[in-house]
Formats: C-alpha cells, structure tokens, sequence
C-alpha cells in the first residue's frame, strides 16, 4: 500500500512541475510571491489498535477528549495558480477518564504542491513528509515515540482579502486528511481549520 501512495504522489508533483514551468515564463513576477499561513482547528484522529483499545476499556461515560491542531504553511509561488510548499502540523489529543489520563502528540513536517484552479476561492494540495507520534502517559503499554511516512490530502477555501495597514490578510476554511504509516499501524487524521495567511 505504501508503495502505491508513493507512486500516486509521484505522479502529482511530476505533473505539477511541469504545469507550473508552463505557466512560469508568462507569470515572472507572480514567481517571487510567497504565502505565510497559519490555520488552528480541530482534527480526530483513528490510532492503531493499543491506543484505539486503551480508549475503549476507559470508562465511556466518564471518557472526555479535546483534540487541538494546528498548521504553519510556507509558500512559493510559481505561477498565479500554482506554488510549493512546506507545512508543519501539529495537535494534541486529550484523553481523560477517572482514574486514567494521558495525551497523543502528533507532528508532520512535509512538503508538496498546491493548486489554485481559480483566481480567488478554493485550493488543492498534496504533500508528504515525516510522521511522528509522541504518547504522554504512564501506561507502559501504550508505547513510545513512533515515526513513519506520512501522505496528506488538502483542500481549502479563500474569503475576500482583509486590508489591514500594509498587509493583505487572507482569512478561510481548510479541511487537511492525514494518512500515516507508523511502526505498530497506521494513523489516520481528519483535521479542520480557521486560517490566516498572506499572499
């Protein structure tokens, strides 16, 4: 299965790069712009099978969980419709149930491609990167840090700019699927936004 996340990545940042040189030599200018983008929100997230039972032997009635996530996005343009980027996302999962407690970390650093099929509106990316998982607990059982490739699925949509002094701020929505492949399974990520950002 890895493989064929691999190959499909592949495929979409092959065809992205040569898209964006197509349009690269009629949008110079646009080429130099870069994008800064900070997104906080919500994400659950499906853990492999000791942490997913570890949840369903605490007291459901009792059980409460806050998961919070967020995203730090870097950018260069190469086009109108078109740039690179790099993102660090990071969350924490809440566990708590009387008289057991604990929290998940999670971290993923990638890069990829994001596409912008209109001048203003909804956006598309796929990155991939570097998982990592990091359990705050003193069950023994659930383990320690784990690390893995990891795939992610972006999509996004833009309000109307806000002009603020000099800067031109960006708020929006984004919805980011996470999938990675740790040592002892995979993890799966559902992550919703508020963003900010500038372009």
């Amino acid at each position: 299965m890895r493989r064929y996340f691999l190959s499909f990545l592949l495929i979409i940042l092959c065809t992205g790069f040569i898209y964006s040189q197509e349009e690269i030599n009629t949008a110079s200018n646009e080429s130099k712009n870069y994008i800064f983008q900070f997104s906080i929100g919500s994400a659950y997230s499906f853990y492999f099978p000791t942490i997913e039972s570890t949840v369903d032997t605490m007291d459901s009635e009792s059980l409460f969980r806050f998961p919070i996530s967020m995203d730090f996005l870097y950018g260069k343009k190469m086009s109108e419709k078109s740039a690179w980027v790099v993102s660090l996302t990071t969350g924490i999962d809440i566990f708590s149930s009387s008289p057991d407690s604990f929290q998940v970390y999670t971290i993923m650093l990638s890069g990829g491609f994001q596409y912008m099929p209109f001048q203003k509106g909804l956006t598309l990316g796929i990155d991939a990167g570097l998982s990592m998982l990091i359990p705050n607990t003193k069950l023994d059982y659930i383990g320690s840090v784990e690390f893995g490739p990891g795939i992610s699925l972006n999509i996004g949509y833009l309000f109307d700019t806000l002009k603020l002094s000099k800067k031109n701020l960006i708020p929006g929505l984004g919805l980011k699927l996470i999938h990675s492949d740790m040592f002892r399974g995979p993890v799966d990520q559902i992550c919703g936004y508020i963003n900010l950002g500038i372009r």
